[in-house]
């Protein structure tokens, strides 16, 4: 039973991968056709990354620059308010945002955000949706691990370290599980 387990992780674990990186080459050819003046072409393409489910600032700021450079100011003004969710402390992003804004004839003043809601969304923002995923399932299972090791240790001083640890490790994955929720929750409802 466990080399069948063993077997689906290790011919299902690459598809990931490889998911990932088709994503990563489709981007860069968007970044090639861009720079040659091909924005139409480009933002079809930087469409595709997005449709994948490669969630970046970058992606979504270059799909906004292509609707820009097309006279598209709607659609580049929302592609960079993604772009900007993403990574709120990005300078050129913010610009590009207020420039998309005046050409698309957007003249509402939007209130700044309060103190802690930005330092919230920066902490949640902090890492990647990738980065939090892989680290959380690292944290329970390297927590779990030491757990195991502290019901077999010898020593007090080796228990109360290793169930300390242990504790530490779960809790740190939960945290990471909860900002990856709460990213997931802030893209998909909008």
């Amino acid at each position: 039973m466990k080399n069948r387990i063993l077997m689906v992780l290790l011919l299902v674990l690459p598809l990931f991968s490889a998911a990932n990186e088709q994503a990563k080459d489709l981007f860069a050819k968007g970044n090639a056709v861009y720079t040659k003046g091909q924005y139409r072409e480009a933002a079809e393409i930087y469409q595709q990354v997005l449709k994948m489910g490669y969630l970046s600032a970058a992606a979504n700021f270059n799909l906004g620059n292509a609707y820009y450079k097309q006279g598209e100011f709607a659609a580049a003004r929302s592609c960079y308010e993604k772009a900007h969710q993403l990574a709120p402390a990005d300078r050129d992003i913010e610009l590009n945002l207020q420039l998309a804004r005046l050409k698309s004839g957007d003249k509402t003043e939007h209130l700044p955000e309060l103190f802690f809601v930005r330092w919230w969304k920066g902490l949640v923002f902090l890492f990647s949706f990738s980065f939090l995923s892989i680290w959380s399932v690292l944290c329970f299972l390297g927590g779990f691990a030491v757990l195991i090791y502290y019901l077999y240790a010898g020593s007090v001083s080796l228990k109360k370290a290793a169930f300390y640890a242990g504790i530490s490790m779960v809790v740190l994955g939960l945290v990471f599980m909860l900002f990856a929720g709460v990213q997931t929750h802030f893209f998909l409802n909008p």
